[in-house]
């Protein structure tokens, strides 16, 4: 697809946050703007679709910033958006206010429920399970048994396919809010399938991710993401939600099928492979 880039210079704009992708800059004069600047390393095409996507999710009413032209610095690619005033991600506002975690956690679970809830009718939308074979095909470093185990779970993931929306890359730090309203962030896996998908990415930050880098990009540790899950659990699923070992029983296929999106987003690390063997025990 070609799409018109304009190149912009950082002299107008001043550096408000980062994360695994790059940076985000807000303009110095202009209140409604904010530049999400990617990492060099971000494949080119990951990022005009992403912003293509993101697109696609405010069309069809997912709460989100709008987002705007693809812009360049130099030799990286970026996107502005409209700039939420006074935005917090959920999880740097219980970094900064702990009592507040459980009017969070169900919060996002409502968002969630909202968003799982929704038929996807536009045919736009692409579909989880796709992606995921498409993974699968790509991370040829992955054989054997295990291998085996993942195209098992990917047949289950579309015997079970719904045609509901997902956010793709769920969790706390994808979600802000202002104070009156909330909003996802960070959209480029919008897509539609089996809400267990996001589920499982949420697990897996809150129980699973390496402390230190739980910290670093979530800015809360792994005992506030655990109490998040217990909040969040009762209020997505109900009162009479399945335990934790059922659940995750039950989403095991997804689980295992999320650590591609991880070896593909991260490159392949020993810890993935360590996971994979982790959850065919679950």
């Amino acid at each position: 697809m070609i799409m018109d880039i304009r190149q912009i210079s950082l002299d107008d704009w001043v550096l408000s946050g980062g994360g695994a992708q790059g940076e985000s800059y807000n303009h110095k004069t202009d209140s409604t703007k904010l530049l999400k600047l990617f990492s060099e390393q971000i494949n080119r095409d990951e990022i005009i679709g992403e912003v293509e996507i993101s697109r696609i999710a405010s069309e069809n009413g997912v709460p989100c910033p709008k987002p705007g032209e693809l812009v360049q610095v130099g030799n990286r690619l970026g996107i502005i958006f409209q700039r939420i005033l006074n935005k917090k991600s959920f999880c740097s506002a219980i970094a900064a206010n702990p009592d507040c975690l459980p009017d969070m956690a169900r919060r996002l679970a409502g968002m969630a429920r909202k968003l799982h809830a929704t038929p996807a009718t536009d045919t736009r939308v692409p579909c989880q399970t796709d992606f995921f074979a498409r993974l699968l095909d790509r991370l040829t470093y992955i054989q054997g048994s295990m291998r085996q185990e993942l195209e098992n779970a990917l047949d289950i993931a579309i015997k079970q396919e719904t045609h509901t929306l997902l956010h793709g890359d769920f969790h706390y730090g994808n979600v802000i809010t202002d104070g009156q309203n909330d909003y996802f962030i960070d959209l480029g896996a919008f897509c539609y399938g089996n809400p267990h998908f996001d589920t499982t990415m949420l697990y897996f930050t809150a129980f699973f991710a390496d402390e230190e880098r739980r910290v670093q990009d979530f800015h809360i540790n792994g005992e506030t993401t655990r109490r998040f899950w217990e909040y969040y659990k009762p209020a997505y699923f109900g009162p009479d939600a399945k335990s934790d070992k059922e659940l995750c029983h039950e989403m095991q296929p997804y689980f295992l099928l999320r650590t591609l999106f991880f070896d593909n987003a991260l490159g392949h690390m020993p810890i993935f492979d360590q996971f994979r063997e982790m959850i065919l025990t679950l």
